[in-house]
């Protein structure tokens, strides 16, 4: 309860760890919103997540503190949405089950495909938990939901 406390008081003081981040995920507007994308197409979820293995991924950000991450959700919400969702249904097809923290590896997958291929290349590479998707698919993606955005916004 103290690290709920912490992160409505000041967020940028608490650590980026398993119990700030779940607390995060659990209050966050777009990881519920991503959470119905799940529900609504059926896909189940299984709770029994490795936390560890995220938060080793956002080392590789510099990612920090909650706030770090808040900071991003803020100002690039609709465009993480976006790629959210054209990304989901390039890849919907082959989902049955995922993990209850599906949107916060989604999210670590937009923050990489902001870069180039390389940059991407060496995401999926980093920590123990690998990636075997083509940084091109990302890339593209990415690309993608930020012109549909703009042109939303016109």
């Amino acid at each position: 309860m103290q690290t709920l406390q912490q992160l409505k008081a000041n967020p940028i003081l608490v650590n980026l760890n398993k119990e700030s981040l779940k607390i995060y995920f659990e209050q966050e507007p777009v990881f519920k919103e991503i959470m119905d994308l799940l529900h609504s197409n059926n896909i189940k979820i299984n709770e029994d997540s490795e936390w560890s293995m995220l938060l080793e991924k956002f080392n590789y950000f510099d990612i920090k503190s909650i706030e770090d991450i808040k900071e991003i959700i803020n100002n690039e919400k609709e465009l993480f949405l976006e790629f959210t969702k054209s990304l989901f249904t390039k890849f919907k097809s082959g989902l049955y089950i995922v993990h209850d923290t599906f949107p916060i590896m989604y999210f670590q997958h937009y923050l990489a495909s902001r870069h180039d291929e390389d940059y991407l290349n060496k995401y999926f590479l980093y920590g123990t938990w690998h990636y075997s998707a083509g940084a091109e698919d990302f890339i593209s993606e990415y690309q993608g939901a930020k012109k549909k955005l703009e042109q939303k916004n016109m």
